[in-house]
């Protein structure tokens, strides 16, 4: 035989290893293999080994390609997260601390993956509150928020903070500077006057006490005393809403729709005699939620209770848009909106409704209307 014929039989028949198994060339025929115990005659092989090497004559070889390597392996990288950031954060006021902490609330809200410690020390008016305010930052180091009005303690705590080599922000100085340069006039120190006994304290008591009086339904005459009413069907924030609104000084009532039975008549009466009323829904996924919680918070079964069913909630959900369309009132969904989100859209439609102007605060509210 020729060393061709030869070595296309060493490579077809008798050569073993994986090279007989896959072809190749991915597209190619699977070859049979000879094995020790096959039955054929050995004249029969032999003219189907000649036949094969006279007709691959005519028929183009498929290119030696390449076999691929194994696919690699790559180790897993798995790397344990690092630990959160964690830090104090002092909040030194010469008042509450309302301001600070909230300002320190907003900023902190953006660094999800921080631990922070708060520490509060209020009523910060004299020299001895002040060290015993660096004493306990000096306890627990980390970063000091203050709102101080008297320069000579806001200079103490500053040159503690200096040797503590911990960071201090004023957090008020650079809106006391740009509304002293805009309105040419020397700023009035005076811890705490935000939180003067005034009109406005009074206005504000006066509405939480309005609002805990009209919770869950009310009468016409009270009804048509309120800034605004909300309705909508249980489980959309209702009571809390009304609750945040009243702390700013707005009379809030609210009405529950109840399954299967349409709007109260006091509430009919009242906003056709022009009282001011805001539909608040969801989506029916999430009140299903928010209700199996409070089923299971209570002890029912979540089963049983068509107050969670499915069904019975998005057709729920449904008649009270279509109250809200026969009452022609604003709707807000309330589904991805925290109590402060739903109280400030509702302060917006006020103050439209009000003809203040966008960004201006809300009139404020005449008790005894």
């Amino acid at each position: 035989m020729t060393n061709a014929f030869a070595a296309f039989i060493a490579d077809e028949f008798l050569t073993p290893g994986p090279g007989n198994e896959t072809p190749a060339y991915p597209h190619a025929p699977r070859r049979a293999r000879l094995s020790p115990s096959s039955k054929r005659p050995l004249r029969t092989l032999l003219g189907e080994i000649e036949f094969r090497f006279e007709l691959s004559r005519f028929i183009p070889a498929f290119p030696a390609y390449a076999r691929p390597p194994p696919r690699a392996t790559l180790p897993r990288m798995i790397s344990d997260p690092s630990p959160a950031a964690s830090t104090a954060v002092h909040v030194i006021s010469d008042s509450t601390g309302e301001t600070a902490s909230a300002a320190c609330a907003a900023v902190l809200s953006q660094f999800p993956s921080a631990r922070a410690r708060p520490r509060s020390h209020v009523f910060v008016r004299d020299v001895a509150a002040a060290d015993r305010a660096l004493a306990a930052v000096a306890e627990d180091p980390g970063l000091v928020v203050y709102t101080l009005l008297d320069p000579a303690l806001a200079e103490r705590i500053e040159d503690g903070c200096a040797r503590l080599n911990l960071r201090a922000v004023a957090l008020l100085d650079p809106f006391f500077k740009a509304v002293a340069e805009e309105l040419g006039v020397p700023r009035k120190v005076r811890p705490g006057r935000q939180h003067q006994l005034g009109e406005g304290y009074f206005d504000r008591v006066a509405a939480i006490d309005f609002a805990m009086t009209q919770d869950d339904g009310a009468s016409l005459d009270r009804l048509r005393r309120a800034d605004v009413v909300l309705v909508g069907v249980s489980r959309t924030s209702k009571t809390p809403t009304c609750l945040y609104l009243a702390v700013r000084g707005v009379r809030a009532a609210n009405v529950p729709l109840v399954p299967g039975v349409g709007a109260p008549p006091a509430l009919i009466q009242a906003i056709d005699g022009g009282a001011f009323a805001v539909g608040l829904t969801a989506s029916p996924s999430r009140l299903r939620q928010v209700r199996s919680e409070r089923l299971e918070t209570i002890g029912a079964d979540r089963r049983d209770a068509a107050y969670a069913d499915p069904s019975a909630v998005a057709e729920e959900v449904s008649q009270a848009r279509l109250i809200f369309d026969r009452l022609a009132i604003p709707v807000i969904d309330v589904t991805r909106r925290s109590i402060e989100e739903t109280a400030a859209s509702i302060m917006a439609l006020l103050r439209a409704r009000e003809g203040v102007p966008p960004g201006a605060a809300a009139p404020a509210p005449k008790l005894g209307r």
